[in-house]
């Protein structure tokens, strides 16, 4: 893994709501972290706000810290071999409103949330992953996400 994508993996990792899930998600959306990146914004869009990734100067001192210290980071490769078919972005559309109608505060297992969605599991996968990137909802023990209540 190259220096570049290094840095775009802390990045990742490091903007706000993006835990492992949805970074092994992201890589496997996009192939990459720098792709995955510049994926953050636009994702976020869609779920209804702005996020802006972390700064590369935060993720190039970790990097610098972890090298000077021997460490190294994982390579990525094994998610990026088994891309999700998210669907067009019309279908994502449709699944993120039926997500955010028929969700609520308590916690849904996501198979439930794809069967009641009727739509193939990874198009609901991206609307689920849209939807956390833009702080909407919130992933529990289980397997279950729940919306985020905003008073």
């Amino acid at each position: 893994m190259d220096r570049e994508e290094k840095l775009a993996c802390l990045r990742l990792i490091r903007t706000p709501n993006i835990g492992p899930m949805t970074f092994s998600l992201l890589l496997q959306r996009y192939g990459s972290a720098i792709e995955a990146l510049r994926a953050v914004p636009e994702l976020a869009k869609r779920g209804g706000r702005s996020l802006k990734p972390a700064g590369r100067a935060l993720a190039e001192a970790e990097l610098q810290a972890n090298e000077d210290a021997g460490a190294s980071l994982p390579d990525p490769a094994d998610w990026r071999q088994a891309r999700l078919a998210p669907g067009k972005p019309e279908e994502i559309d449709r699944c993120r409103s039926a997500i955010l109608e028929g969700l609520g505060p308590e916690g849904t297992d996501i198979d439930e949330v794809i069967r009641w969605c009727g739509m193939p599991a990874s198009t609901v996968l991206a609307a689920i992953l849209e939807l956390e990137i833009a702080g909407r909802l919130t992933r529990h023990h289980g397997n279950r996400i729940c919306l985020v209540v905003i008073r």
